[in-house]
């Protein structure tokens, strides 16, 4: 049989006391030397709790980012007498909002059987793995015993927040987001845009002839009709970019900028493929990931999986030797998809005046690609302030708006070339930054 830390240590006092009283010929001391050596017998034959048991569940195994779901543990303990306290390991993205993860038991003589609830909010998204429990057993006699881990974990899958199509149902707040004007193709139903003049075909539509063009190439001698063609309607896309690099990482475990992006990524993400649009989704800087266009629900599940397995750990990708690419080298690495399309661009980042130049060559890039309407090219930049998640103190807040006063007045070259949207996460939701700031393209 093993024994336990404590009851060797009992038995090493008692000889080492008894040594002394032989050593002293002290009867006092002999005596007191059996009173460590009671507590080991104690301790031999009064078993610990053991035979522990956890079945652990969930509210709800998908949630979106910022709610809130309970979780339930039944605890069953076997034999044993003493002290049981258990503590539930949270990732460090988790928020205990209601209830305790840690509770302490006594354990009786009989079978002890107990439920340990408690409120979690999931800040992050990702999709993570819950369920081990430490364990600490303190004999009622002699303390702690042993420590240990119970490992039954349980996948919670977070998903983002998505975007309020509540608030936009109305015909006006729709039309504040923006949308791409069209797309060409060789083949679809023609539109009002005009391409050339060409000569009639048989089987081109008679309402398309051009009666004065074909006037004037009959005084020259021609004898065919001329016609008017028109491009052809192809299928409308939009393609959002996500910033991936330590610029991102403005704010706490629990609140950033990187969180915000990818809210704000999926959200839009989503709501594009709901209006039966074209969507792709790519990442830049220290992370490059890409999702070629496409449509529907299966579409948006590919997207959400990147999403989830993004990570702000910027240090663990660029220790991988994963290759980075700025946003004008990720877009051109991509135009062969572009070709005979015109799509809106999104750029979902955090302004820094270490990428401030590199988003402006992005920006240029992007306007080779897209339509000049009103001087202003079918860009959108969702730039996410992340002073404000990082301040609590009074004088932060007031050090927070003063820093987004002067990146303010920094992206003013920025603005004229694009649609600016600043959102302040801490300030307002993601649906709000986006009505109140847009007012159509």
């Amino acid at each position: 049989m093993v024994l336990s830390a404590p009851i060797v240590r009992m038995l090493k006092l008692f000889c080492w006391i008894l040594l002394i009283g032989v050593f002293f010929a002290n009867s006092i001391i002999i005596m007191l030397a059996f009173i460590p050596f009671v507590f080991a017998l104690v301790g031999i034959f009064l078993k610990p709790p053991s035979a522990i048991s956890i079945e652990r569940s969930f509210s709800r195994d998908k949630v979106f980012s910022g709610e809130t779901i309970e979780a339930r543990l039944d605890i069953e303990i076997g034999s044993g007498l003493g002290i049981v306290e258990l503590s539930e390991i949270l990732p460090r993205h988790f928020e205990v909002v209601e209830g305790c993860n840690y509770k302490v038991i006594w354990k009786g003589l009989g079978p002890k059987s107990f439920k340990m609830t408690y409120s979690i909010k999931c800040t992050t998204s990702g999709t993570y793995y819950i369920g081990n429990t430490a364990i600490k057993i303190n004999q009622s006699i002699l303390g702690h015993i042993s420590s240990g881990m119970e490992r039954n974990p349980i996948t919670l899958e977070v998903r983002p927040r998505l975007f309020d199509t509540g608030k936009a149902k109305s015909s006006s707040n729709f039309s504040k987001i923006p949308m791409p004007l069209g797309s060409l193709a060789n083949m679809g139903m023609p539109t009002l845009e005009f391409k050339e003049i060409k000569q009639y075909s048989y089987g081109d539509p008679f309402r398309y002839i051009n009666w004065k063009a074909t006037a004037r190439n009959l005084n020259r001698g021609g004898y065919w009709p001329v016609i008017n063609e028109y491009e052809k309607e192809g299928k409308k896309s939009v393609w959002i970019y996500l910033n991936i690099s330590k610029s991102m990482n403005m704010g706490s475990n629990i609140r950033n900028s990187f969180e915000s992006g990818l809210e704000a990524a999926n959200a839009l993400a989503e709501f594009y493929i709901k209006q039966n649009l074209f969507v792709a989704f790519g990442t830049y800087n220290d992370m490059v990931e890409f999702i070629y266009p496409g449509t529907g629900e299966k579409h948006y599940h590919k997207i959400l999986k990147l999403i989830l397995r993004c990570s702000s750990n910027i240090a663990a990708v660029k220790n991988a030797g994963v290759k980075q690419l700025s946003l004008k080298e990720s877009v051109v690495s991509h135009k062969k998809y572009l070709a005979g399309s015109k799509p809106l661009f999104v750029i979902v980042t955090r302004y820094s005046d270490k990428f401030s130049e590199q988003l402006e060559q992005g920006i240029d890039e992007m306007s080779k690609h897209t339509v000049n309407k009103k001087g202003i090219y079918q860009i959108m930049v969702i730039n996410i302030i992340g002073y404000g998640m990082a301040a609590e103190a009074t004088t932060e807040k007031l050090a927070a708006q003063l820093l987004h006063l002067k990146d303010k007045n920094k992206i003013q070259k920025l603005r004229k070339k694009c649609i600016w949207i600043d959102w302040d996460p801490s300030q307002m939701s993601f649906s709000k930054a986006l009505m109140s700031q847009v007012v159509g393209i």
